[in-house]
């Protein structure tokens, strides 16, 4: 097609004869009417702010309608819709959106190959049948999260939610919740006994089901003691535990008693169930007693298992041990062990023998005196002291010191032949945590040799 042509040069400052553009002004009539099909209007305008060409409706019609051999192809309505019969083709290059849009409103039917630059196979779909894969983590975030499993005609349901502390495993069809987890302990609780598979297990790990262990004998059970087999015995430690466990002994014999031991914190009671305890063994924090209960009585012993309120005999020695030279001397001594005297109200007693000449014969308790004599009292004699020691406090007793002798002239001109000594809160060494010892000591004025000889220490011990 050619474009509207100039037939005539006009030269400026001359008239325009009529002949002369007759031409021009029929082809832009006939291009107008239609009547031309082989020239085309071209409008060549360089303001940069006026367009070329713009159309003005001013009825109600389209602005603009563009056809091909008389079919419309295009059109532009007067309120600014553009529709066409064709494609919208644009050849914008890569890096500039080739269309912008304001509005939100879903496009019906509108098809596009990516979403975000991915592709559907990206995306899990609800419309296929076929596995889907992921290659990520699903996480779930939200106050109580659930997941659910559905079957296609919605007869079944199974939900996984995760409430605060516990994961529970819900089966929705019939209903409870047959596993849940604490989320802070692992800790898993069953609704129903768990169902184990037929097989036997073959690892230490496995479960074991109920047939397996009732088909074993003893032998394949070496560890385990049955109730349905007499004779059980098992070879290593056996264990009960628990709020104060008890281990009952019941005779099937027709009006038979049953029998138990019982722990309940540091006390072992054995005793006929339903009865009061017979025997009872107190561990007592580190110092064990054992008592003998029968009805209101208590017998009890200490930690050498000897009864209480009966004397137990710590020392017996009768070794001849005299003094050497001048200066107090140690005759024969006795320590007396930590925990000896346990408890206030115990006493012990000690009996010293010997022979004495004219010297000072003393009895100390640790570093304290608390029995003295000079040696005109105790000379040519055989002498016998009784000490008695109880005990006051963790740290004090009193004393009771009794002394006796025997002159060779009993009718000579010496003071009395006894003597009795009383010591109250004689501070010693902690009875419960320390040793204390007990001794004569002799101390000859004349520097004699033997002129106190011991020969004989017995102790004894009474706890209440």
């Amino acid at each position: 097609m050619a474009t509207l042509a100039r037939l005539y040069d006009f030269t400026a400052g001359q008239p325009i004869v009529s002949g002369e553009v007759d031409g021009e002004f029929n082809q832009i009539i006939n291009a107008l009417n239609s009547t031309s099909t082989n020239v085309n209007l071209i409008v060549r305008f360089s303001s940069g702010t006026t367009a070329p060409l713009k159309l003005d409706q001013l009825g109600a019609g389209v602005v603009q309608t563009w056809a091909v051999s008389g079919v419309d192809k295009a059109t532009v309505t007067n309120a600014g819709s553009f529709s066409t019969a064709g494609q919208f083709i644009s050849s914008l290059a890569t890096g500039t959106k080739p269309l912008d849009v304001t509005s939100t409103t879903v496009c019906t039917n509108l098809n596009a190959d990516l979403l975000d630059g991915l592709h559907s196979s990206s995306f899990l779909r609800l419309d296929s049948a076929l596995d889907q894969t992921m290659i990520g983590n699903l996480v779930l975030s939200l106050t109580a999260p659930q997941l659910y499993f559905i079957d296609t005609d919605h007869s079944k349901q199974m939900r996984i939610a995760l409430d605060n502390t516990v994961w529970n495993f819900n089966n929705d069809t019939a209903g409870g919740t047959p596993i849940s987890i604490a989320t802070a302990t692992n800790v898993v609780t069953f609704a129903a006994i768990p169902v184990l598979p037929a097989s036997t297990p073959t690892t230490d790990s496995q479960a074991a089901r109920k047939k397996y262990v009732d088909d074993q004998d003893t032998a394949t059970l070496a560890l385990a003691v049955r109730n349905d087999t007499a004779g059980q015995s098992v070879t290593s430690n056996f264990n009960i535990s628990g709020t104060a466990p008890a281990l009952t002994f019941t005779d099937t014999t027709a009006s038979a008693e049953d029998f138990s031991f019982t722990l309940d914190a540091n006390v072992i009671t054995a005793k006929f169930v339903g009865g009061s305890g017979l025997i009872e063994f107190d561990y007592n924090t580190g110092s064990p007693e054992l008592h003998f209960l029968a009805g209101l009585a208590r017998v009890e012993t200490d930690a050498a298992c000897v009864l209480a309120g009966i004397p137990r005999t710590l020392v017996v020695d009768t070794s001849t041990v005299g003094n050497v030279g001048g200066g107090e001397d140690d005759l024969i001594s006795y320590t007396i062990p930590a925990n000896t005297l346990k408890a206030n109200g115990d006493f012990m007693r000690f009996t010293m023998g010997g022979i004495a000449n004219t010297a000072t014969l003393r009895v100390r308790l640790g570093s304290t005196e608390i029995f003295g004599l000079g040696p005109t009292e105790n000379s040519a004699c055989e002498w016998l002291i009784d000490a008695t020691i109880v005990r006051k406090s963790n740290t004090t007793v009193d004393t009771y010191v009794g002394y006796r002798r025997l002159h060779t002239d009993y009718n000579d001109s010496t003071p009395a032949e006894t003597k009795v000594v009383r010591n109250l809160a004689v501070t010693v060494n902690s009875l419960t945590g320390s040793t204390n010892v007990i001794k004569a000591t002799a101390e000859s004025a004349a520097a004699t040799t033997n002129a106190i000889v011991q020969t004989l220490l017995i102790g004894e011990v009474v706890n209440m």
